[in-house]
């Protein structure tokens, strides 16, 4: 018998799902294309034609996208122009940081709609200090119901410093904690995100690739059940983009990660470069996002973007053919 609060790794199945009959009939497939006809419930589309494609014309319901690069990438900035792009649209959304904390994402939130490298940077003279902080209040106000919005979509991280007894500690955050807020804001949204793995415990009481296993299975469960399309941000190792490796082996953790997933991107920031891209022009960029794995797109396009040197906004170039 294991412990209380820790993972008996020696659970039996009862049922043996292998060789089952298919769920539902022909009956409620044809139910499930009228309501796809009728426009419930679409995809969520990127705000990038080309990458939309890519990926089998937006996000899919029920599905597991993985944003993957290394540290320092950009990922999250990517994520932010997702999430900025689907609040203009009127789709809910979550989030669940586990760096940095709400006020921050607020902040670069403001970067990104205002393309301002400025609402993210901090003073160095006083003279800087008074001219950005005009600049973050004005922008602030100009924007403050979107604040007041993102505040109900970020959650905080709850990996911050708390007050314990009269210390400041720093709890951990365990897969099942992280697994179950997929699962509920599966019922309230039609995208929850985790920004990144790395900060998620996974080794409670056994190896933690067995913790990344069950819980990709807890994820995938939860994501089909309430429709809900979970993106996860994960870390990359640095040779990456330097060897011909297979993107999908860069990525650290179990590998059930990316066999779970239907979707794998990865990003690579790197020096200017100019790659051709599809149409017969020329693509000045610093970033690279290849689609590692889709299952209802193009495993394998290499896709040229940048950053805006004004401000955190991607900008999407072409097919690098």
């Amino acid at each position: 018998m294991a412990e209380k609060g820790a993972i008996d790794w020696n659970i039996t199945e009862t049922w043996n799902p292998v060789g089952r009959e298919p769920d539902g009939t022909p009956s409620a497939l044809r139910r499930k294309l009228e309501q796809e006809a009728e426009g419930r419930n679409p995809n969520l589309p990127l705000p990038w034609p080309v990458l939309n494609l890519g990926v089998g014309n937006g996000l899919a319901p029920g599905n597991i996208t993985v944003v993957a690069g290394p540290p320092g990438g950009a990922k999250s900035y990517f994520l932010l122009n997702l999430l900025l792009h689907l609040t203009t649209l009127g789709h809910p959304w979550r989030l669940l940081p586990l760096e940095d904390e709400a006020q921050a994402w607020a902040m670069r939130f403001l970067a990104v709609r205002e393309r301002s490298w400025g609402l993210v940077s901090r003073p160095c003279t006083p003279v800087e200090a008074e001219h950005l902080g005009r600049t973050k209040l004005d922008a602030l106000d100009r924007h403050a119901d979107l604040v007041s919005d993102l505040y109900r979509r970020v959650a905080e991280n709850p990996r911050l410093p708390v007050t314990v007894g009269g210390r400041r500690v720093v709890y951990d955050v365990g897969w099942r904690d992280v697994a179950e807020f997929l699962r509920t804001e599966g019922g309230r949204c039609r995208l929850a995100a985790v920004d990144p793995l790395s900060q998620i415990t996974f080794d409670e009481g056994g190896p933690e690739y067995r913790g990344q296993q069950l819980f990709m299975r807890e994820i995938a469960a939860a994501a089909a059940e309430t429709g809900v399309h979970a993106l996860l941000v994960a870390h990359t190792v640095k040779t990456t983009e330097k060897t011909n490796r297979d993107p999908l082996e860069g990525i650290q953790g179990a590998a059930m990660i990316t066999r779970l997933a239907h979707n794998v991107l990865t990003l690579v920031r790197h020096d200017e470069r100019d790659s051709q891209v599809a149409g017969g022009t020329t693509a000045r960029h610093a970033v690279t996002v290849t689609i590692a794995k889709s299952r209802n797109g193009y495993s394998g396009q290499r896709l040229a973007f940048g950053l805006d040197k004004a401000g955190p906004v991607f900008r999407e170039y072409g097919l690098i053919v």
